[in-house]
């Protein structure tokens, strides 16, 4: 358990853009059960946690490790191009959405996830780390090309990436229907 919870913090630290100034400290390699205490400290944030305070949340880190494993393996099935992505692409995204409302919330929010009838802060909070972290209008163009869609470059000419992000929020809100709605409008149907 110990080595998961020094694996923890270091994921944690490197997402908390601490990069290779955290460490994790075992003070004292007593056993987590006997009268010694034992501390881990991380020295960048100075947090300073017993092993039995550490312990006593076992769930809860096992829950999150359960939660990073099966982002990294469902990724792809993401509604907003998932397929595209890379591994680098899906960490940064997710560490995005821990940092704005947490591991647990996060994890909600996927659950949740409907095509149409979510609240538009909910639909933004699952779009808008995506294209933080990717191009996401080079992804439609990729998605259109993997379709077989004629001449996607011609109909993306003039489509931002705010554009496509609003395309993803209404299929979230409104369902394909409001997705097909802004597509169309934004799209240059000329070609």
């Amino acid at each position: 358990m110990k080595i998961r919870v020094v694996a923890l913090a270091l994921v944690v630290a490197s997402a908390c853009g601490a990069g290779s100034e955290a460490t994790v400290v075992p003070a004292d390699s007593s056993a987590p059960g006997s009268k010694t205490v034992t501390t881990t400290a991380i020295e960048d944030s100075g947090a300073v946690e017993t092993w039995e305070e550490i312990e006593a949340n076992q769930e809860m880190i096992e829950d999150q490790f359960w939660i990073w494993e099966n982002w990294l393996n469902n990724y792809p099935s993401h509604p907003v191009l998932g397929g595209h992505w890379t591994e680098a692409d899906a960490e940064c995204v997710i560490f995005a959405m821990w940092r704005d409302r947490g591991v647990h919330e996060t994890d909600t929010q996927f659950k949740e996830a409907t095509q149409g009838g979510m609240a538009r802060e909910d639909a933004e909070f699952l779009v808008r780390p995506v294209a933080d972290c990717v191009d996401l209008r080079a992804m439609v163009l990729a998605d259109m090309l993997q379709d077989g869609v004629e001449d996607p470059d011609c109909l993306l000419a003039e489509v931002t990436e705010e554009q496509i992000v609003s395309w993803f929020v209404a299929d979230f809100t409104d369902g394909p229907d409001g997705f097909g709605q802004l597509y169309w409008q934004d799209i240059n149907q000329s070609c």
